[in-house]
């Protein structure tokens, strides 16, 4: 029976019984076994799709699924990034204020799409900004001041970075490849200004006018933005681009290094996990 299997980690996983939860990639994976749920470990098996499929993304992580159900006889289930939605050029749902229509639109009991952009986005905690501040930047420890100020300059990126995804959006439609670097260079109050910039020299049609049909929807973001700003913080992380906030979180604060491991540390230590992703896997358990 078990020549039928390509690793270890199927036949573990058929001997055990464990069901399967499908991430898009080795960072995901190492965030899910490492830093949070380690403790389910033994009910469940954390897997990232190139493990059983080739290719990378929300599309091999449906053909794991599929693969790990149908070949292999492992239950499985998939969790994908919101920005899925991005590249499908879904916008009405992508940047949905109302979690009843976007749970509607994204629902599927064998794929839980995340709430936020990505996975990488449940690491940016509010508090841990100050720590980030605190303890890993170039100069050493951060001012009491800038400690204080970190939440407060976080959200100036997260707010000016919304307010260019129409760019980012109009670049998608038209083919063209923008890097999750691209303006992190500029300030963040400078970005409207560039966004308008290499709007007005866009040429493609389709692009503009998809940028034309987000704005209102990333308007209406801004205006429903709750607070105080912790609650703003959350709500933001749905509706921007995880890598490119990243990116200028790092040049912002001077960090020395990838933030993401220093935050997973940091949940680590105080035995932090995504309420939300632990609330499907709960789900997950109970259903399989």
């Amino acid at each position: 029976m078990f020549d039928e299997f390509d690793d270890e980690r199927q036949i573990g996983a058929t001997h055990l019984g464990l069901p399967g939860i499908v991430l898009e990639g080795v960072d995901d994976l190492r965030l899910f076994e490492r830093y949070w749920f380690a403790s389910y470990m033994d009910r469940v098996d954390f897997v990232q799709a190139n493990d059983l499929v080739q290719g990378s993304g929300c599309t091999a992580v449906a053909a794991a699924v599929k693969k790990s159900r149908e070949v292999d006889k492992i239950p499985a289930f998939g969790f994908v990034d919101r920005d899925w939605l991005f590249r499908h050029r879904d916008w009405d749902n992508l940047f949905a204020l109302d979690d009843a229509v976007f749970e509607a639109a994204t629902w599927n009991e064998e794929f839980y799409t995340t709430r936020r952009w990505e996975i990488e986005a449940y690491l940016l905690e509010p508090d841990l900004m100050v720590d980030l501040v605190k303890s890993f930047t170039r100069s050493g420890k951060g001012t009491e001041a800038e400690c204080r100020a970190a939440l407060e300059r976080a959200l100036v990126e997260i707010e000016n970075l919304l307010l260019v995804q129409r760019l980012f959006v109009a670049c998608h439609v038209a083919g063209i490849n923008r890097a999750s670097n691209h303006l992190v260079h500029k300030l963040a109050e400078e970005l409207e200004a560039e966004c308008e910039k290499e709007l007005e020299a866009f040429t493609h049609e389709n692009g503009l006018a998809a940028a034309a049909a987000v704005r209102p929807l990333l308007d209406a973001i801004v205006d429903s933005s709750p607070g105080p700003d912790e609650d703003k913080w959350r709500w933001l992380l749905r509706f921007v681009d995880t890598k490119r906030l990243i990116g200028r979180l790092s040049r912002r604060f001077d960090t020395v290094g990838d933030i993401r491991w220093f935050l997973a540390t940091m949940m680590e230590k105080s035995g932090r996990r995504p309420q939300e992703l632990e609330k499907r896997i709960n789900e997950i358990l109970v259903a399989a």
